[in-house]
C-alpha cells in the first residue's frame, strides 16, 4: 500500500445517455459507458442524472463493468414528475467528498467502467465529474 495520497491530477468529466428501460440488476443488456478509469487510475467526486423530459417514478441504475461482469453500485430513486412551466425535470446530484477510486485495468481485471441504465426507459443525463490520477 502506498504511504501517499493519490490525489487526481488531471479533470475528467465523463457523460451518458440513457433512453431505453433495463430491468436487470445483475445482467443489464442495456446500458451506456459514463466514465472509464484513466491509464493510472481515476477518482470520481460527483455523479449528476438529469432527466431529459417528464419522468415516471422508477430508478437510474448505475453498475461497474470489467468488460465482462457488471456489480451494480447504485440505485437512484427517480420521482414522478411532469415538466410544465416553473417545473424543471427531474435532477439529483451524488457528492462523494472523499471521491470514488476508480482503479485502471491496465494492471489486471478491475472494474474500472461505470455504466448507467434506466430502470423505466426516461431519458437521463448522467454526468460524471472526476479526474485522472
Amino acid at each position: 500500500m502506498s504511504t501517499t495520497n493519490a490525489f487526481a491530477s488531471v479533470p475528467r468529466l465523463g457523460a451518458a445517455r440513457i433512453t431505453v428501460a433495463e430491468l436487470s440488476f445483475t445482467a443489464p443488456a442495456v446500458v451506456v459507458s459514463a466514465f472509464v478509469a484513466g491509464a493510472n487510475g481515476s477518482r470520481i467526486q460527483r455523479i449528476d442524472i438529469n432527466a431529459l423530459m417528464t419522468t415516471t417514478a422508477g430508478m437510474v441504475n448505475l453498475f461497474w463493468f470489467d468488460g465482462t461482469n457488471y456489480r451494480l453500485f447504485k440505485s437512484v430513486d427517480v420521482d414522478a414528475v411532469t415538466v410544465a412551466a416553473g417545473t424543471p425535470p427531474f435532477q439529483v446530484s451524488l457528492i462523494f467528498p472523499e471521491g470514488i477510486p476508480v482503479p485502471s485495468s491496465s494492471g489486471g481485471t478491475l472494474f474500472d467502467e461505470l455504466v448507467a441504465a434506466s430502470y423505466t426507459g426516461d431519458d437521463f443525463d448522467v454526468i460524471v465529474y472526476g479526474g485522472d490520477l
